[in-house]
């Protein structure tokens, strides 16, 4: 069962709003989140219409034996292949989410493999490999970073094999009707094509709309970003653990061998590739390891490729041994997964009572259920908590940092949207809305931080309370 936040929020959430509204509709409203809908959630869509949230895990499960038969073609030996997949907790966080992710990073490691392995292809596959080139360009941004440089990459290692003004033609086209479709969304919704990220360049741009956009390069508010002296020692960084917390999405040791895989290939053109890119994820602030983990395979390939020249050299032992560890953790992922979250879908307390404790902000959308009926438009205040639960909601809501908006933006919002209830936090109806406005309550609820690492405490973070919009008209 799916409760991580991200899938809950927009990768299943966001696909459900598109159903419940019967088309796609811009949010004017504060979920953020639901501008990068893109390919990924279109997947997820047709399970939903299946009544399925589960519907894109079967892609992983099918990426997850694509990666052993590409990792096949380099190592015979089966056990080391198992056993660096299995030491990749990141790649087991992803395959219990609703993000695509390892999908991308098959059809990265498809086209990394037809280049080390020299492949002669036919004219047809050409066009196959040019889409999986272009295509996951619009699952995420941040691909990007890898598809303009691996496709002139690609370019390169067959221009000899290839009518170069026809590949520009089927290439514009494949991007015209495959990832396009996701830029032209934002831009005729947003204004933006990779929105929220150019919302500094319009005229009248939306202050908390480039905050948020800061914030999302950095992963968290005032995220971390490398340093220039880390630079070197990314790989390491996404190899050690710096909190319990994060332990579940670390790569594997064997992200390591990057550091000297290179010396043994000949073609400097792929490790200008690598470099290239490595740079180019650096200058995007972003700093989880998911983000660099199609490159790192391209080194594993690399180190696998030549993986009987290293197995005379004594550091071999070290690196594999170091991968135990990793794979033991990878395997109490799967197996806490499977008794916590898959067993409890067979029964609706213990769903309930699961969901509660691992997935972020079910109980809260849960209350929200109980108390409303299904016409009912709710706003949520963003102030003092969100929502990410979003893939469980039955009502519309509209989010709204509510604390910065006069009475009469508040009624306007109620009047244009038909709002009939609102949930807010302690704090904002205790010193405002009782305070100035004299509403009362409806209910309240106790929330609890819930997450699905078990390492992390589920405690009381504080009350949110449900009222009558009415009450401010």
């Amino acid at each position: 069962q799916i409760s991580d936040a991200d899938s809950l929020d927009y990768h299943l959430g966001g696909a459900l709003e598109i159903i419940r509204s019967n088309n796609f509709e811009s949010r004017i409203d504060e979920w953020y989140f639901f501008r990068l809908i893109g390919l990924g959630e279109m997947i997820n869509l047709y399970g939903l219409f299946f009544y399925s949230l589960n519907f894109g895990q079967i892609f992983q499960v099918l990426v997850f034996s694509n990666l052993i038969l590409i990792l096949s073609l380099f190592n015979k030996d089966k056990k080391i292949n198992y056993l660096i997949l299995f030491s990749f907790p990141i790649i087991i966080s992803l395959m219990l989410s609703a993000k695509h992710m390892p999908l991308i990073t098959n059809s990265y490691l498809v086209i990394f493999s037809v280049i080390l392995l020299k492949i002669k292809l036919l004219p047809k596959t050409f066009l196959a490999i040019l889409i999986l080139i272009i295509a996951p360009t619009g699952f995420k941004y941040t691909y990007l970073i890898y598809s303009l440089p691996l496709w002139f990459l690609f370019m390169i290692y067959y221009k000899n094999e290839i009518n170069i003004k026809k590949i520009i033609l089927f290439s514009l086209l494949i991007f015209i009707l495959i990832p396009g479709s996701f830029y032209l969304k934002n831009l005729i919704h947003y204004g933006d094509p990779i929105t929220p990220f150019l919302e500094f360049l319009k005229i009248s741009p939306d202050k908390d709309l480039i905050f948020y956009a800061s914030n999302l390069r950095h992963g968290t508010i005032g995220g971390k970003i490398f340093n220039f002296y880390e630079f070197p020692v990314i790989p390491i960084i996404h190899v050690l653990p710096t909190s319990f917390g994060g332990v579940t999405l670390l790569a594997s040791p064997i992200i390591l061998v990057c550091y000297f895989a290179f010396l043994r290939e000949k073609n400097k053109i792929l490790i200008c590739f690598f470099i290239f890119v490595y740079i180019l994820l650096y200058f995007s602030e972003k700093i989880s390891a998911r983000f660099f983990l199609d490159l790192y395979f391209l080194g594993v390939l690399l180190f696998l490729n030549n993986l009987n020249y290293y197995k005379d050299k004594i550091y071999y032992k070290y690196i594999t041994l170091s991968l135990f560890p990793y794979v033991l953790l990878g395997i109490f992922m799967i197996l806490y997964s499977v008794s916590t979250l898959s067993f409890s879908i067979l029964n609706k307390e213990n769903f309930k009572k699961t969901m509660n404790e691992k997935s972020n902000n079910y109980e809260i959308i849960q209350w929200i259920n109980s108390k409303t009926i299904n016409n009912d438009i709710i706003i949520f205040d963003k102030s003092s908590t969100s929502i990410r639960s979003k893939a469980y909601q039955k009502n519309k809501i509209y989010f709204y940092s509510m604390n910065n908006k006069s009475i009469d933006e508040l009624k306007k919002l109620i009047k244009d949207n038909s709002i009939s209830k609102i949930v807010l936090g302690e704090g904002a109806y205790k010193n405002n809305y009782e305070k100035f406005y004299k509403c009362k309550k409806i209910d309240t609820h106790q929330l609890r931080h819930a997450t699905r690492n078990p390492i992390n405490s589920r405690k009381s973070i504080g009350n949110i309370y449900l009222i009558d919009a009415r009450c401010l008209l």
